[in-house]
């Protein structure tokens, strides 16, 4: 058996609460992003490879 923290708890009771939401709301619902990205971070992130461990 597993006890679940109270963090858990509540990220689970949102995720069931919003299953309970009907699709045509949910759709409206639009993410605002207040990070500008800038065209030499996109650049950059173009290029980023991890690197191999060992």
């Amino acid at each position: 058996m597993v006890i679940q923290n109270a963090s858990m708890d509540r990220i689970l009771r949102q995720v069931n609460d919003e299953a309970d939401i009907p699709m045509q709301r949910r759709a409206r619902i639009t993410p605002v992003f207040r990070t500008e990205i800038k065209p030499h971070m996109l650049a950059a992130s173009k290029l980023f490879q991890l690197r191999p461990s060992g």
